[in-house]
C-alpha cells in the first residue's frame, strides 16, 4: 500500500471518528419540536406549542357568532321574520329595494334581528349608479333557490359609479357599512411581553382596567416592507398595512386578559 492511500485512510478515519462523538452532543442541542397538532382519543384537537410558545391558531371559532349558536332561519336557530317581500318587475329596481332595506331598518332589534326582505325569484335589473346600501345591523336580505336559471338573480347593469366614473357593478352590488368609527382610537393599551407567540388567547398587561365581555380590537403594526414582501404583486401597498382582529374578553386577572380567539 502506498503511503498516500495511508494517510488519507487515517485522515477519513479520524474525520468519522470525530463526527461520531460530536453528532449525540449536536442532537442534544438541536430543539425538538413536538407534533404541531395533536388529535385525542374524544376526537378533539390539542394544539402543541413551539419552545418560544407559538402553536397553529385554533380557527375554531370561526362562523356565526363564533360557532355558538346554529344558523338563522335552520334547525335550532332563530326564525328570521319577512318584513317586506318583492317580486321582480322591469327597469331598475334599486330604488324597490332601498326603500324596502330602509323600511325594514328603521324596525327594532330582536334577538340581533330586524328582520328580512325577501327577494321573489326571478331577474332583478340595477340599473342605478348607487349601489344598495344596509347601513344597520339586523338586516337580513333573503332569495329564492340557488338555480342560475330561476332562482333569484341580481344582475348589475349600471355604467357609471357613485363617483361618475368606471362600472360600480362589476364588483358590489350591494354594501354593507356602518355609521362612524367603532375603534376608540385614543385608548391604547401596550402589552407587557416584547414577543407574543401566535395561536394564543392570553395576553400579558399589567394593571389594565379590561372587564369581561368587553370587545376590544387587537392590533398588529405592519410596515410597508413586510406588506410588500407578503403580498408582493398583488396591489398597490396600504398607506398603514396594520392588522386588526376584534376580539372578545373572557377571563381577566390583575396582569393578562383571555381573548375568545387567538
Amino acid at each position: 500500500m502506498k503511503p498516500v492511500d495511508t494517510l488519507r485512510r487515517l485522515a477519513l478515519v479520524c474525520i468519522h471518528t470525530i463526527l461520531a462523538a460530536l453528532c449525540p452532543r449536536l442532537a442534544a442541542q438541536t430543539p425538538q419540536y413536538a407534533v404541531p397538532v395533536t388529535i385525542n382519543a374524544d376526537q378533539s384537537i390539542t394544539y402543541n406549542p413551539t419552545p418560544v410558545g407559538d402553536r397553529i391558531p385554533d380557527f375554531s371559532t370561526v362562523g356565526y357568532n363564533y360557532g355558538n349558536s346554529p344558523l338563522p332561519d335552520q334547525p335550532g336557530g332563530y326564525q328570521v321574520p319577512v318584513i317586506v317581500t318583492l317580486s321582480p318587475q322591469s327597469g331598475d329596481q334599486t330604488d324597490r329595494i332601498q326603500a324596502a332595506i330602509n323600511y325594514i331598518s328603521a324596525k327594532p332589534l330582536v334577538n340581533g334581528f330586524r328582520g328580512a326582505l325577501l327577494l321573489k325569484a326571478g331577474r332583478w335589473e340595477l340599473y342605478s349608479k348607487s349601489k344598495i346600501k344596509v347601513k344597520t345591523s339586523g338586516v337580513v336580505i333573503r332569495g329564492e333557490g340557488d338555480n342560475p336559471l330561476t332562482g333569484t338573480r341580481l344582475y348589475g347593469l349600471g355604467t357609471t359609479n357613485e363617483n361618475g366614473s368606471g362600472n360600480t357593478h362589476n364588483s358590489d352590488l350591494i354594501e354593507f357599512s356602518g355609521n362612524g368609527n367603532a375603534i376608540n382610537t385614543t385608548a391604547r393599551t401596550l402589552v407587557d411581553s416584547v414577543y407574543v407567540p401566535a395561536g394564543i388567547n392570553v395576553v400579558p398587561i399589567t394593571g389594565h382596567a379590561f372587564t369581561v365581555g368587553q370587545r376590544i380590537q387587537i392590533c398588529w403594526p405592519g410596515s410597508i416592507a413586510w406588506q410588500k414582501a407578503t403580498f408582493a404583486g398583488m396591489g398597490t401597498a396600504d398607506a398603514d398595512p396594520s392588522v386588526f382582529f376584534n376580539r372578545v374578553i373572557t377571563a381577566v386577572t390583575p396582569n393578562s386578559i383571555t381573548l375568545d380567539g387567538a
